[in-house]
């Protein structure tokens, strides 16, 4: 018994000393450069303190993923963190961290397709000019200097929509609890009544309109450290159609030859989210489950219980290879008769199958898989003159990727499978593309993809956040 109990002694002092001899304690930590947000904004986001001792082989890597989460909130344009040895004291350093901040007050010019995808709108409706939207979307991300954000939207078009949005991510001292809220009002002359051979089949009427749409929702979040979060929203929804859609175009509209919809929905989200770089991840990973009750209180119009999920895995192999790999799922509780606008499945803003973006497989329950191998091949700053050469716009940061990606997806559509053959059965698409990141969080990728059908075209997406 003794002899071993010395061996721990030794070396549980030997790897002390080493430890001792390799660390770095943090002496202090400035901040520069944030005229608006408050320090406690910045602090909250670190995973470093004052007072830490960490390994100095990992410093290097504890100050880019320090970077990447400040650069995450949205509030900053650079930010980087400087270290600088204490003279009179070894093994001891300061941080400063330097940011630029955005411009927090945007008006955003909106002019947006209103199809699914790029595609549709170019090939199925022919480049119609009126399904275009246009308007303004005036946002201020940082109303308070607590990284809130308001937002005022007004759209004209083929959608006319009025919305209003808060969000204060903190309202109590440590930084753990927020509130969000949100008013939307959208009214349309044209509506998708039907999907047939698994395209979307519309119908326009030239002296009103035909579908109007309200929703009013509240939400509160649980933040309790860096990684985790709840979520728990109230959303009440007001739907309304002309008769005419019932009557004569799909009486499973809202379900049950319904020409109103009202209900109240109460979702529930758990979220952990480790990525380095949120709008385009190289390392980390990310799984978010929700459950949603539609029809709770006194509004019923729908009455259904349902799971879905959403993990994401990244892993760089080396510089410039990265692999990238994402699972979505929906799960019915209620497995009654969906009503139509309430259908949807695949083929829907991110959930799309590559290669099968010409179509929409709705149905209640499925899954999706989609997968890209990545290669870099640019990663700099273009500077900008003349008119670009604004404060903010300076130094633009560029990456461009190759990608090889392959995607599969399965719906179960139990009771309008007749009319739409891509249902219940496996889905395969996937092909090569250049994915560009610019200023950060402005993606676009154009891809040329097949899928096992035998077609096959060049796609083109856009992610454009502020």
């Amino acid at each position: 018994m003794i002899r071993p109990l010395l061996v721990t002694l030794l070396l549980s002092g030997f790897f002390s000393f080493g430890i001792s001899q390799t660390s770095i304690i943090i002496e202090h930590i400035e901040l520069c450069g944030n005229k608006r947000t408050r320090d406690e904004i910045l602090f909250r986001e670190l995973t470093i303190r004052v007072g830490d001792t960490i390994p100095s082989e990992a410093l290097q890597d504890l100050i880019t993923l320090n970077e990447y989460r400040l650069l995450n909130t949205g509030l900053f344009l650079r930010a980087s963190l400087q270290t600088a040895p204490l003279g009179d004291v070894p093994g001891h350093i300061g941080i400063d961290i330097v940011v630029k901040e955005v411009l927090y007050v945007v008006p955003i010019p909106i002019l947006e397709f209103a199809d699914r995808n790029f595609n549709v709108w170019w090939v199925d409706q022919k480049r119609a000019l009126d399904r275009i939207n246009y308007g303004i979307d005036i946002v201020h991300s940082n109303l308070t200097g607590r990284r809130d954000v308001l937002g005022v939207l007004l759209q004209d078009g083929y959608t006319r929509k009025v919305e209003l949005d808060y969000i204060i991510p903190f309202i109590n001292q440590n930084q753990t609890i927020g509130l969000e809220g949100n008013v939307l009002y959208t009214r349309n002359q044209e509506v998708i009544y039907k999907t047939i051979n698994n395209r979307q089949q519309f119908f326009r009427s030239e002296d009103m309109f035909l579908f109007h749409r309200f929703r009013s929702r509240v939400g509160v979040v649980y933040r309790p450290g860096l990684w985790t979060s709840h979520r728990v929203t109230l959303t009440f929804r007001d739907y309304r159609t002309e008769s005419y859609v019932q009557e004569f175009l799909n009486p499973d509209f809202f379900g049950d030859g319904r020409q109103r919809q009202r209900m109240v929905s109460l979702r529930y989200e758990w979220t952990l989210d480790e990525r380095d770089i949120l709008p385009y991840p190289i390392r980390g990973q990310f799984v978010q489950i929700g459950a949603t009750k539609d029809g709770v209180g006194l509004f019923r119009d729908r009455d259904v219980l349902f799971l879905d999920g959403h993990f994401a895995r990244y892993r760089p192999w080396s510089d410039k290879w990265s692999t990238g790999t994402e699972v979505y799922a929906r799960w019915f509780v209620t497995r009654a008769k969906q009503a139509f606008y309430q259908n949807k499945a695949l083929g829907y803003k991110d959930l799309y199958i590559r290669g099968y973006e010409y179509y929409v497989i709705d149905g209640m329950d499925f899954v999706l898989l989609k997968s890209a191998v990545r290669y870099e091949l640019l990663n700099a700053h273009i500077r900008t003159f003349g008119p670009f050469g604004i404060e903010a716009l300076k130094r633009i940061p560029i990456r461009i990727y190759l990608t090889a990606n392959l995607d599969c997806g399965w719906v179960n559509e139990p009771y309008f499978s007749e009319s739409n053959p891509l249902v219940n059965r496996w889905l395969t698409g996937g092909g090569i593309g250049i994915d560009c990141v610019v200023l950060y969080n402005k993606l676009v990728r154009l891809e040329f993809s097949a899928n096992d059908l035998g077609e096959k075209g060049v796609f083109l997406h856009y992610q454009f956040q502020f």
